[in-house]
């Protein structure tokens, strides 16, 4: 299952050159969808109207949340068809 506040990028602590780093999450999944949705959106012009950045900010979680949701019923797909085949 996709949690959005799961990290995308989670890293566990290590040791680097002799010191320490501590466990870094980074970016929550939701907040990496939602940037690279923005990004595709701002990257096409007739995308977007540059006086309505409220617009493109909405519109960019919108997807995050869609393609999460959507994730998640795949994976629920997937997990019941394992289930009925054993």
């Amino acid at each position: 299952m996709t949690k959005a506040d799961e990290p995308a990028f989670a890293r566990v602590a290590s040791t680097q050159h002799g010191s320490m780093i501590g466990p870094q999450t980074g970016l929550t999944k939701r907040e990496y969808f939602a940037a690279k949705a923005m990004q595709g959106i701002v990257g096409n012009h007739l995308m977007i109207d540059t006086d309505n950045w409220q617009w493109l900010s909405e519109n960019a979680v919108k997807a995050a949340d869609a393609l999460i949701k959507e994730l998640n019923k795949q994976q629920e797909i997937k997990d019941l068809q394992e289930r009925i085949d054993n």
